[in-house]
């Protein structure tokens, strides 16, 4: 059957009707289709070409919207509404007075799949992601894992206490943190909670800490390059080392790096 048949089938008046009954019945009109209604040359034109502009023009739109007004983004643990038996890490707004700070335009990630995965790595490498406690972290490297290696700059904002039977979650929050390829700065402000001295304190963090720095030093061809990553705001024992911030830190550093390349 021709294209001209069947679509005359469809429309209910088919040449085979014509000339069948005793007398010539007239063709039908042709039935209207309904009435569509058309997008005028404006609504057209006001399609913008985003995907067409120059990937380094694209980069910047990435950058102005994703990076947050001090380019840090807090994240902190609320209960999962899916399991009830986990938390999750979900982005907090900050606020300054009355004033929001500027946030990311994060809604841009779920327009289409490319723009997702070319404004991803400028999400993670632009801001500063900060966490309350290494938990929080170990979640937040957990659940997006395949974002991890993007990441430039992280921080614990809370003090964090650890001794030798207290470092589950810093050592988890360590092992996922190797595959961080481009992680620039790590500030931690640790708290040894335990008798002991610097030395003690040095070796368990060491342990905690050894599956990620050990993976900064093969990555890097340098043993001790993990200790460039790692800034250390501040460090306490809860017995002695009465002195200022700095030499406290300095001591605590020296007994970490010569437990590293011991």
């Amino acid at each position: 059957m021709s294209k001209r048949v069947r679509k005359s089938a469809q429309l209910g008046a088919g040449v085979d009707d014509i000339g069948a009954g005793d007398e010539y019945q007239p063709r039908p009109k042709r039935l209207k289709a309904a009435s569509i209604p058309k997008k005028s040359k404006k609504q057209k034109e006001s399609r913008f070409p985003f995907l067409e502009l120059p990937g380094e023009i694209r980069n910047m739109i990435y950058e102005h919207a994703l990076t947050a007004t001090d380019r840090h983004i807090d994240i902190h643990r609320v209960l999962d509404d899916d399991t009830k038996a986990r938390t999750k890490p979900v982005r907090q707004s900050k606020y300054s007075g009355k004033r929001k700070y500027k946030d990311i335009v994060h809604q841009l990630l779920r327009v289409n799949r490319q723009i997702h995965d070319e404004a991803t790595p400028i999400l993670y490498s632009q801001n500063a992601f900060n966490f309350f406690d290494a938990q929080g972290l170990a979640s937040f490297l957990g659940r997006y894992s395949l974002h991890v290696r993007d990441l430039s700059h992280v921080v614990i904002c809370e003090n964090l206490h650890f001794n030798r039977g207290t470092g589950q979650s810093i050592e988890t929050a360590f092992s996922l943190l190797a595959f961080a390829e481009n992680l620039q700065s790590l500030k931690l402000d640790l708290t040894w909670s335990k008798n002991g001295n610097v030395k003690d304190a040095a070796q368990t963090f060491y342990h905690m800490a050894r599956n990620w720095l050990q993976a900064v030093g093969l990555r890097k061809g340098d043993k001790r390059a993990g200790m460039d990553i790692l800034v250390f705001e501040d460090f306490w024992m809860w017995h002695g080392l009465s002195m200022p911030t700095p030499q406290r830190v300095a001591m605590f550093r020296d007994s970490l790096e010569e437990t590293l390349m011991g």
